[in-house]
């Protein structure tokens, strides 16, 4: 169960756009994970630290990107995660794609901003009403 989330770094930066079909490419991963104490919490917290990049490409060049970084607070088996990750830097898929969509959705509510003040097309999907 995750009970805290943090961003370390946010950065964008746009090229020159040269107009017609934009491209939004998204890559995450999760980089490190170590043993964390919370004062309110008793139990072994796991620190999961993650990098996401979007970019956004025409004509199979990079014209926009987007960083983040930052670090998620995993509650329950962090025993069992931390030494997985130890022994093979891997992380459980339950756990991973809980961690992975839980950092999609408090960084691209932040991308969308960080989108519409360098004029770059939303990074997700807009809802369009048709007449």
């Amino acid at each position: 169960m995750i009970v805290g989330f943090s961003i370390t770094r946010m950065e964008a930066e746009k090229d020159e756009m040269k107009g017609g079909d934009t491209n939004v490419n998204y890559r995450s991963s999760l980089t490190e994970v170590e043993e964390a104490t919370v004062s309110s919490i008793e139990e072994d917290i796991a620190r999961i630290s993650f990098e996401l990049g979007i970019e956004y490409q025409q004509d199979d060049e990079e014209v926009a990107e987007m960083q983040f970084e930052g670090r998620v607070l995993w509650q329950g088996d962090a025993g069992e995660v931390i030494e997985n990750w130890d022994e093979n830097e891997d992380i459980e898929e339950d756990v991973a794609a809980t961690v992975t969509n839980h950092v999609y959705r408090k960084c691209l509510t932040r991308a969308v901003g960080m989108a519409d003040a360098l004029e770059l097309p939303s990074p997700v999907p807009m809802p369009r009403v048709n007449r």
